[in-house]
């Protein structure tokens, strides 16, 4: 019998830095937890290999494949 198997990877990745950020912004996440992308984007932007921590991976689905 044949199957499909569907498998989902997923790699972390970690990177501390330090950047600026207004007192209002900062405000703003300690109140809600949003920040904004630029900001995001500021710091993920530095990721390389080197920030890796792990990988998790899990099959998803598994099903039977139709015959024709």
């Amino acid at each position: 019998m044949k199957v499909k198997v569907e498998v989902v990877q997923v790699l972390r990745f970690e990177i501390t830095k330090e950047v600026e950020m207004s007192y209002k912004d900062y405000r703003r996440y300690l109140k809600t937890g949003e920040y904004s992308d630029e900001l995001l984007y500021e710091v993920s932007g530095d990721i390389d290999d080197i920030h890796w921590t792990n990988t998790e991976e899990w099959i998803s689905d598994i099903e039977k494949v139709k015959s024709i």
